[in-house]
């Protein structure tokens, strides 16, 4: 697996995610090695089936989406390449710039997922690396039927690619292990809470907009380079900036808070959207990427326009006034996520990769 970084030296959805499918897998048995960007250069076994190589690299701008990933990393992956079967990369710059030069040169299948609307829509990704990766890899995934389908409806990658082939993408969710502790009563919740980085395409300062005025208080949990601008623009919000917290910490502040406000501007399937609806948190989110298919308005949640703070403080009020609407939120959430689970999505992804493995997802795509 080819991932740009680790947590909790990167602390990101794809990041979160590439780390426990590598656990999953080598926990099933599965020899797994993980090639992540790092500040130094280390090769560690967690396990007898799971390695970490990390992989120190030029973070420069305009370097760092592939120049230096393939400086840094090719080398090492390259001393391995006579024993790994597939390539996962997570994400297409970085990661699937690696990818795409060590199927051409070194002949390993590979395995492409995509993580963002970035992969697809910005233009160093749509005009060029996209297009190539799809061509080349051997299996395609994306993280929602909504996602795919946006790529599908793109005359772009329509005259490009051919709607036959783009039809070959598989979708596979995030997984995520249920909460397992006793939920705190809708009615003694407090607190709206978003958690996530800290820069301007999370729309956080929309949600700011939103709670001008606002009794209730807003939990902020995340750390990135737009802290200083947004607490300056948190004078009439009750908001507290709590930093980057632990994963107990964060799912206690989860199993207190009414409702978890994501207000982005761009986003995949955020994987903070499923840990708040197992913690029972109703979401209210913007209608991007993959979102749409994670909530559903009314009954898991409200998805309101990016940009747009006066529906994000319908919203609010909507819940803060109804409890009974809060309560029957909550339950809904905990029963939807159930289909996020590991097990669930670790079967998805195990036939899919095992598919390439035998040399067979291209050709079974194409039949279908």
């Amino acid at each position: 697996m080819v991932v740009r970084g680790l947590p909790p030296e990167r602390v990101g959805g794809a990041e979160h995610q590439a780390k426990k499918l590598a656990q999953e897998l080598s926990e099933k048995g599965h020899a797994v090695t993980i090639f992540a960007g790092s500040r130094k250069n280390s090769t560690t076994e967690i396990s007898p089936h799971l390695g970490v190589v990390t992989i120190r690299y030029l973070d420069a701008k305009f370097l760092r989406t592939f120049l230096s990933p393939l400086h840094a990393f090719l080398p090492r992956i390259k001393e391995n390449s006579s024993r790994l079967d597939i390539l996962i990369c997570y994400q297409v710059l970085f990661a699937g710039v690696v990818g795409l030069w060590c199927k051409l040169v070194y002949k390993i299948p590979l395995v492409i997922w995509l993580r963002a609307e970035s992969d697809y829509r910005t233009p160093l990704a749509k005009f060029l690396f996209t297009p190539l990766l799809f061509k080349n890899s051997d299996l395609f995934i994306v993280q929602s039927e909504g996602i795919k389908e946006q790529i599908l409806r793109s005359s772009f990658y329509r005259n490009l690619l051919g709607r036959h082939n783009l039809a070959g993408i598989q979708v596979i969710p995030n997984g995520i292990d249920p909460v397992r502790v006793p939920m705190i009563p809708y009615r003694e919740r407090k607190g709206i809470l978003y958690v996530g980085r800290l820069q301007k395409v999370k729309g956080i300062e929309y949600l700011l907009q939103a709670m001008q005025g606002l009794e209730e208080e807003l939990w902020i949990i995340g750390r990135g380079p737009d802290r200083e601008r947004l607490a300056g623009m948190s004078g009439h919000v009750r908001a507290r900036f709590l930093g980057e917290l632990g994963q107990d910490a964060l799912l206690d502040y989860m199993r207190r808070a009414r409702m978890l406000v994501l207000p982005s501007l761009s986003e995949a399937l955020p994987n903070v959207i499923l840990e708040a609806m197992s913690a029972g948190l109703p979401v209210i989110a913007t209608r991007v990427g993959g979102v749409p298919g994670l909530v559903d308005p009314g009954r898991t949640g409200f998805l309101v326009e990016p940009r747009e703070p006066a529906q994000i403080r319908r919203c609010i009020d909507t819940l803060i006034q109804d409890d009974s609407l809060g309560e029957a939120m909550s339950r809904a959430c905990q029963r939807e996520v159930e289909k996020y689970s590991w097990p669930v999505v670790l079967k998805k992804i195990e036939d899919a990769i095992l598919s390439v493995r035998r040399g067979r997802y291209r050709e079974d795509a194409t039949v279908a």
